[in-house]
């Protein structure tokens, strides 16, 4: 879901290549996770709390919200930004 200020609103459990086919994106992909709440987990090397953020090759990634089970958060949602468009330039993901 595509948010006011221009951000997106995916669920943690959306796999990565899903969202990179849809928005036109080059998040990065290894075998230790799919999901952007992995993509979260692996780059924050620890168990993220809500208005937690990471940058990761030039993409913003946002906690909203997290599930608690056995003790721990997974990201539940998370607020994503592409990468930053240069003056003039379109940025990755807009589409009209």
């Amino acid at each position: 879901m595509r948010l006011p200020d221009g951000s997106y609103l995916v669920n943690g459990r959306m796999w990565i290549e899903e969202l990179n086919e849809a928005l036109d994106w080059d998040l990065p992909t290894r075998s230790d996770y799919e999901t952007v709440a992995g993509l979260i987990l692996a780059s924050l090397g620890h168990i993220p709390r809500p208005g937690e953020q990471v940058a990761v090759g030039g993409y913003e990634l946002a906690v909203v919200d997290a599930d608690e089970r056995r003790g721990s958060s997974r990201p539940r949602s998370a607020r994503t930004s592409g990468p930053r468009a240069r003056p003039g330039e379109t940025q990755v993901g807009d589409r009209a």
